[in-house]
Parts: structure tokens; C-alpha cells; sequence
């Protein structure tokens, strides 16, 4: 459903690597699987690129860069309100995702993540 809806976006790519591991992954470590992938390819892309081929996922044009990528996690507006539901996620992986990735948020009807984000920092 993931792949129909996205085949004519020319910046979202989807990844099919969380569903390939074998248990539950943190939206943390997958983000960070993602940005370090790319980071190394940038790096290093022939050592990356063993086999010839890239990860369908993967930006055209990314072993041009000369910089790091930051990754943002692209979300609907009720997965920032889930992070005030104590105990659902780890205060450390919040910080990681919020201070170190960034967040792109789609409004969902009934959600106010403006509202949400400033009831949070007073």
C-alpha cells in the first residue's frame, strides 16, 4: 500500500528494511540504520556498494554530496502526541528523534500539532 501510494513522489522513498528484521524494531534504530547507511555510502560508496546496486530507497544523486544527511522522520500529527503517553516511548528516543533527526509532520483531522508542540515547552 506503502510503495502505491509513493510512486509518484519524487522525494519520499520507502524502505522495506524494518519489515525484513525478524522482531519488533524502535523507531530510533531505524532511523538511525537509515541516516548511517547513507552517511557511509557517501563516505565511502564503492565500500558500501558492493554488489553494483543500491537500495531502491536510496536518493539518486547522493554520492555527489559532500556532506552528512540528516534523515526526518515523516509521520502524521498523532505520532508527536504519542510521545505524552507515559511509559510509550523511551525519553532518550525521543530526545534522538526529535534533537538529532527532525520530525515532518502531516495534520491528521483531530490533531493539533501546533497546539500539542507548545503545550509541551511551557
Amino acid at each position: 500500500m506503502l510503495k502505491l501510494a509513493l510512486q509518484s513522489s519524487t522525494w519520499i522513498k520507502p524502505s522495506d528494511w524494518e519489515i525484513q528484521q525478524s522482531e519488533w524494531s524502535r523507531t530510533i534504530s531505524v532511523l538511525q540504520y537509515h541516516q548511517n547507511y547513507m552517511n557511509n555510502y557517501i563516505n565511502s560508496p564503492l565500500e558500501s556498494d558492493m554488489n553494483g546496486t543500491l537500495p531502491s530507497w536510496m536518493p539518486t544523486g547522493l554520492c555527489e554530496r559532500q556532506d552528512g544527511v540528516q534523515l526526518k522522520l515523516l509521520c502524521g500529527a498523532d505520532l508527536p502526541e504519542s510521545f505524552a503517553v507515559p511509559g510509550l516511548w523511551a525519553d532518550k528516543d525521543i530526545e534522538d528523534i526529535v534533537g538529532n533527526h527532525g520530525l515532518v509532520v502531516i495534520s491528521r483531522y483531530g490533531s493539533n500539532p501546533e497546539k500539542f508542540i507548545w503545550s509541551q515547552i511551557r
